[in-house]
């Protein structure tokens, strides 16, 4: 009896990590490259996941709250320094953000 070929998508299948199949003789472990590639997808996901979930956020925040927000993390630095060149380029940062806050939830 004749061993038939397998196709590679059914070879990519039975290499998936989440396929409940048996693997055939031919595939071996993945390598240190492999995992690593898989693990750079992973991050990008959760990545783009995080960053959907606060372009929402961004989106329907009002402007107020994002003022606020700045100013409560920045404010004990001001305290200390009023002429500090950080925390004043985040409170100048802010007031562009707001000005363009639905754009840029639309955006991420």
């Amino acid at each position: 009896m004749r061993h038939r070929r397998t196709s590679p998508a059914l070879y990519l299948l039975y290499a998936s990590p989440f396929s409940k199949l048996t693997a055939p003789a031919r595939v071996t472990r993945p390598t240190t490259l492999h995992r690593v590639f898989r693990l750079g997808l992973l991050l990008k996901a959760v990545d783009g996941a995080l960053e959907f979930g606060g372009g929402l956020v961004l989106m329907f925040m009002p402007s107020t709250a994002i003022n606020s927000a700045v100013w409560f993390l920045i404010r004990g630095e001001l305290r200390e320094d009023p002429k500090d060149l950080v925390a004043n380029l985040f409170l100048h940062a802010s007031t562009g953000v707001v000005a363009a806050h639905v754009f840029a939830g639309a955006l991420l």
